[in-house]
């Protein structure tokens, strides 16, 4: 988790240009983090579980990070 959240608040916090001379621009990110609980998980548990922690963090407000375990 503080790895995402790293990137996020390195996302949010450097504006860019999409094209030279345009206005910057500034975005944040939602992170949905899962962790394994054991040999019985599989990558779709665990791409179930980002996908339901990164909702999450979008009902949440956005520009958040949330993990989700088994």
């Amino acid at each position: 988790l503080r790895i995402a959240e790293r990137i996020r608040m390195h996302v949010s916090g450097s504006p860019f240009r999409v094209a030279q001379g345009s206005e910057l621009l500034t975005v944040t990110i939602s992170i949905g983090v899962s962790a394994t609980s054991g040999p019985d998980d599989t990558p779709e548990t665990l791409m179930k579980r980002a996908d339901e922690a990164v909702y999450e963090a979008k009902k949440s407000g956005r520009n958040a990070v949330v993990g989700k375990a088994a």
